[in-house]
């Protein structure tokens, strides 16, 4: 399978190739240095026999503790397999990913390479282990990306958090200074859309895990200055300006819940959901009835 989609060494882009070199230099080596292969899965008589092979050696004279040791070799073996086998997919899913990208000649420090395979070896779910590829893939473009502690706070996730994490991500305003912030003007719509318990849940959990402050603390990120023309709004979907025929009279600031610093390094790994027209026009028209009131002439402009 490994085969099929990386190819021989010798053909693998530069992506691919820093990717391996990234493995290989942890204490996990899925790959041998001159070819590219996976290590066939073994099958369950296959693991019997391994288990049976590696009891008998210990020359237990009791049947009940050799039926005992054959039973928790066996599933030792099977443990170590699926771990195994969710290394090569999360590497797959981080190869496929690299595609088409580039790289800087960083290396990536050995013991995050470690730290990252002891948290996501253990994961199976389909979706977390296609955040954790996004994690070692960014890591590869560039390494320190990701902290160990941001490695801990995705241990600690399940799907239902990750959820959360994108019901709100796709929802947020970044300013040209990388800060991002739910705006609190559009709690209404996402209590409309989400329901007012499934919003509060989701903000309350990635409160708990540090990556927004506190609700009850609302603050007032800045996305332009007094003077400008123009406020610029980055989100996952492209995002949107708000282009003014006068000059602001002063700051533009956006309140509502902001996040930490390791919520801004887990931000990346929000995808996007398409489209999100109907959220930003509704926010406009709160916004420029603001505008209106003192005399500011505005337009919305979707990027």
């Amino acid at each position: 399978m490994l085969d099929n989609i990386l190819g021989p060494l010798a053909e693998l882009s530069r992506p691919i190739t820093k990717l391996i070199d990234t493995i290989n230099s942890g204490i996990y080596k899925l790959y041998e240095p001159t070819h590219i292969r996976k290590i066939a899965k073994a099958k369950a008589d296959e693991m019997k026999i391994l288990a049976k092979a590696k009891v008998e050696s210990l020359l237990i004279e009791s049947e009940t503790l050799r039926n005992y040791a054959l039973e928790i070799e066996e599933q030792k073996l099977l443990l170590e397999f699926r771990k195994k086998e969710n290394r090569e997919t999360i590497v797959l899913k981080a190869a496929e990913s690299l595609k088409g990208k580039s790289v800087n000649d960083v290396k990536v420090d050995v013991d995050w390479v470690n730290q990252f395979f002891t948290y996501s070896e253990n994961v199976s779910n389909e979706e977390m282990q296609t955040i954790w590829a996004k994690v070692l893939a960014g890591e590869v473009q560039n390494p320190n990306s990701y902290s160990k502690r941001a490695l801990f706070t995705i241990s600690i996730m399940s799907e239902h958090i990750a959820k959360s994490f994108v019901r709100v991500g796709v929802h947020s305003f970044q300013n040209l200074d990388g800060d991002l912030i739910l705006s609190g003007w559009m709690g209404n719509y996402l209590r409309d859309t989400f329901g007012d318990y499934a919003l509060r849940t989701s903000t309350s959990i990635l409160h708990g895990l540090d990556l927004m402050h506190v609700y009850n603390f609302p603050q007032n990120l800045t996305f332009a200055k007094k003077g400008d023309t123009e406020i610029h709004f980055r989100m996952k979907d492209g995002g949107f300006k708000i282009l003014l025929e006068e000059p602001l009279q002063e700051d533009f600031k956006v309140g509502g819940q902001s996040y930490t610093i390791l919520g801004k390094e887990l931000f990346p790994l929000v995808g996007g959901t398409g489209e999100k027209k109907d959220f930003i026009e509704k926010y406009f028209e709160m916004v420029n009835q603001q505008f209106q009131k003192k005399g500011l002439n505005a337009q919305l402009q979707l990027q």
